[in-house]
């Protein structure tokens, strides 16, 4: 499949659905889309190697988890990162969870 080489680069992080959202959503951005592809709380359940769980129960501890972020987001991030702060602080700051500060960061090229 063409999402193959990603999806090795990605390793176990993130499903072919993942990829294919990601994918679809920066598409919709080039193309100046009308409409934007939302995230909302979903129910269901993701099985992992050793560990199942919901983004419900997820996002009571990092309320944001999962939401998309906004140009607002970036631009603070490189800012409160530039100023010092850690990951543990920007997961609080922005609700978010480890995982997606680190790769927001990384995306922004600053990890």
């Amino acid at each position: 499949e063409r999402l193959a080489p990603i999806k090795e680069k990605l390793g176990d992080d993130y499903s072919y659905e993942d990829i294919r959202l990601v994918r679809a959503h920066k598409m919709c951005d080039r193309n100046k889309c009308e409409h934007r592809l939302s995230f909302p709380a979903k129910e269901e359940t993701y099985s992992g190697k050793s560990k199942t769980y919901s983004v419900k129960e997820i996002q009571k501890i990092h309320p944001r988890a999962y939401e998309p972020w906004t140009k607002e987001d970036d631009e603070k991030l490189i800012v409160e990162y530039k100023s010092g702060k850690t990951i543990e602080e920007l997961m609080e700051l922005f609700g978010r969870q480890r995982g997606g500060i680190k790769s927001r960061l990384k995306k922004l090229g600053l990890l």
